[in-house]
């Protein structure tokens, strides 16, 4: 996995089952399109990348205030607990407090999409050049 940012939604993993002609202006159809192959692929019980591009997918597609299915929502929400659980997982990033950070935002996240139906509060994602122009500033 070529992870570049401590978010969820900021690796190669998310970004490669993201399923869109331009996946910062997704359409309902293609989120969903997303969501569903995403979660159909078999993740073995200590795949945390696989597990973490599901719920880059969540974040991201809720990030572009788009709706995520309750099955989706509700298993993303999971994930984050077992990731916020695991001191392996966390011992494997540079950053180990940034992406717990992340985590817990997340988390709330995914809490507040539950409770609106679905759909996620619309948030510009910075990519790359982005992120490293805003640190250099």
């Amino acid at each position: 996995m070529g992870a570049w940012g401590n978010e969820s939604c900021s690796s190669d993993s998310c970004w490669d089952n993201l399923w869109a002609k331009d996946i910062h202006n997704m359409t309902q159809k293609e989120a969903d399109n997303s969501l569903a192959k995403t979660f159909a692929q078999k993740i073995a019980s200590d795949d945390s990348d696989g597990f973490a591009a599901q719920l880059g997918v969540v974040i991201w597609v809720l990030r572009q205030g788009l709706k995520v299915e309750k099955k989706y929502l509700t298993a993303a929400k999971n994930i984050t607990l077992l990731l916020l659980g695991s001191k392996e997982y966390l011992k494997c990033w540079n950053e180990p407090k940034e992406r717990l950070a992340h985590l817990k935002r997340e988390s709330k996240e995914i809490t507040e999409a539950i409770k609106n139906g679905g759909v996620g509060k619309k948030e510009h994602i910075l990519g790359l050049m982005g992120k490293i122009a805003k640190s250099l500033a």
